[in-house]
């Protein structure tokens, strides 16, 4: 338990993230709609840290997607 808590206070916080998500929705009246997106952040230091992510969808058969970046 003593090492185990040494190892945690030195942890330090994480500096990349992935993330997944998806969203189905299915209807009686039209065709399915879908919404997927993937996002990763990563840091340099606690102060500087960047962001992308990418989203799609698809409405009626119709397919779109857009890319955001941040500093």
């Amino acid at each position: 338990m003593e090492a185990r808590a040494g190892l945690i206070s030195v942890r330090g916080e994480p500096r990349h993230e992935m993330r997944f998500g998806q969203d189905n929705d299915l209807f009686n009246f039209t065709s399915a709609n879908h919404d997927g997106w993937a996002s990763l952040v990563f840091a340099v230091d606690a102060a500087l840290g960047h962001k992308f992510r990418r989203k799609f969808y698809e409405r009626a058969g119709i397919r779109a997607g857009k890319f955001s970046g941040a500093h």
